[in-house]
């Protein structure tokens, strides 16, 4: 049970880490929209939000942008693409 307990407990503090982590990432593409990697970066931590479609939307921008990341955004968008089927 106690174990349960702490579970629970570090479940809730990443959560509230991620939401901080989008936050921090939001400004940071106001200020660099066409950044391929935090593009990518906010698309996996709202994924890890579960806001997959917000995610896939922007890992459509990434894709646009044809940068020497193209590996990374495909596998952010197979692993966001797979958390949607469960």
């Amino acid at each position: 049970m106690q174990r349960s307990v702490v579970s629970a407990a570090a479940g809730s503090t990443l959560g509230s880490h991620r939401f901080e982590a989008a936050t921090v990432l939001r400004t940071a593409l106001q200020k660099n929209p066409q950044s391929v990697i935090v593009l990518n970066n906010l698309a996996q931590t709202l994924s890890d939000l579960g806001r997959h479609a917000e995610a896939l939307a922007l890992l459509d921008r990434a894709d646009r942008a044809q940068s020497p990341f193209a590996s990374e955004v495909r596998a952010t968008r197979q692993r966001v693409e797979s958390r949607m089927k469960r």
